[in-house]
């Protein structure tokens, strides 16, 4: 019983920390890029997208490290499901925002054929039944340079993969 509600207690805890971490994560890279007069876009794709990434690599590692690949390939699967299709449209319901045409154009055209490949490639990777060292840093490699290419295209292009327009609240003020 006391047992249980410490877990519970430490669960809310760090939903809470969360909570005040992202809200200083988000302010912070929205200064970085007004700072360095780069799109926001950028700097999502760059520090929060690694600050993101970083927790569900740790458990990947481990995973690995003791023999339990299924669980890595969970997490991986599962955090690309449901990254886009649960946070995003939660946070919408929380911050509106209006998409211009351009940006359902890049979404369409660039973001989702990119996503959808490095998906299929994933899979690819994953079902196979042996794979060499060799092999494995070749695959990380390659998923490295998609990345550094993508990066490369939104710093030079302006890749903004969405335009919004605020609704509620200055992107200042901490969001609700």
């Amino acid at each position: 019983q006391a047992q249980m509600f410490l877990y519970i207690s430490l669960i809310l805890g760090g939903m809470v920390w969360t909570y005040f971490g992202a809200q200083f994560v988000v302010l912070g890279s929205i200064n970085l890029a007004k700072t360095f007069t780069v799109s926001e876009h950028v700097i999502g794709a760059t520090i929060i997208g690694l600050g993101t990434a970083i927790p569900e690599l740790t458990v990947s590692v481990m995973a690995i490290r003791k023999n339990k690949p299924d669980i890595a390939y969970g997490n991986l699967l599962g955090s690309n499901i449901v990254d886009p299709l649960f946070s995003g449209p939660i946070g919408a319901l929380f911050y509106p925002y209006i998409m211009d045409a351009k940006s359902v154009d890049n979404l369409v055209y660039i973001a989702l054929p990119i996503a959808l490949f490095i998906g299929l490639y994933i899979i690819a990777i994953f079902s196979r039944t042996e794979t060499k060292r060799w092999q494995g840093i070749m695959f990380g490699v390659f998923l490295m340079l998609i990345y550094v290419f993508f990066f490369f295209m939104s710093f030079a292009y302006g890749w903004n993969m969405i335009s919004y327009h605020p609704l509620f609240i200055e992107q200042t003020q901490f969001i609700f």
